[in-house]
């Protein structure tokens, strides 16, 4: 476990690539990627192409500040072991405020595998840095949650179902 309260910290890139990855065909999933890094020394980040075929996952070690080249529907993702927690009490008796609507959702979201429940999904898009909104949708089969960072006032599709929530860090209270 982390000292002081710190996590794992992901940080997500969508449609970029980095090059000489090592291909762990094992790895079929975001999660499955992820957890593969966590296993090797000095691996500090991963490419992930859901869409592709055969390998899915390449794990980087000490990866630097290296550039990204584009790719449609490729995750690359950073790692920082053990980084301690940006979150702090909000100020002035704010909170995190989540304003729900119903069956329409967003497009171009990240999948979140891992995320079963509304609450997970939430909990979630607290961890990226920069996730202002989620889709859920708990018929859905397989996966369930989909996050959005930076979301501008986008055109939300209808879709029975899902619940689209945008959140706003530390909103203070209305009175």
């Amino acid at each position: 476990p982390c000292p002081n309260g710190g996590t794992n910290q992901w940080t997500t890139t969508n449609n970029v690539h980095a090059i000489n990855g090592v291909e762990q065909s094992s790895a079929q999933t975001l999660d499955d990627c992820r957890q593969k890094c966590l296993t090797i020394s000095g691996c500090n980040a991963i490419d992930y192409n859901a869409n592709a075929v055969g390998v899915k996952c390449w794990t980087f070690v000490n990866l630097q500040n290296t550039q990204l080249l584009p790719e449609t529907g490729v995750v690359h993702e950073t790692l920082e072991i053990c980084a301690l927690p940006t979150t702090t009490p909000c100020p002035n008796g704010g909170t995190n405020q989540w304003t729900t609507t119903n069956n329409v959702h967003a497009i171009n979201g990240v999948e979140q595998s891992s995320a079963q429940t509304l609450d997970d999904c939430r909990q979630k898009c607290l961890t990226i840095s920069g996730c202002n909104a989620i889709d859920y949708n708990a018929n859905a089969v397989g996966v369930k949650c989909w996050t959005f960072v930076n979301l501008q006032n986008t055109q939300l599709l209808p879709e029975t179902g899902v619940v689209h929530e945008t959140l706003e860090i530390c909103a203070l209270p209305t009175t």
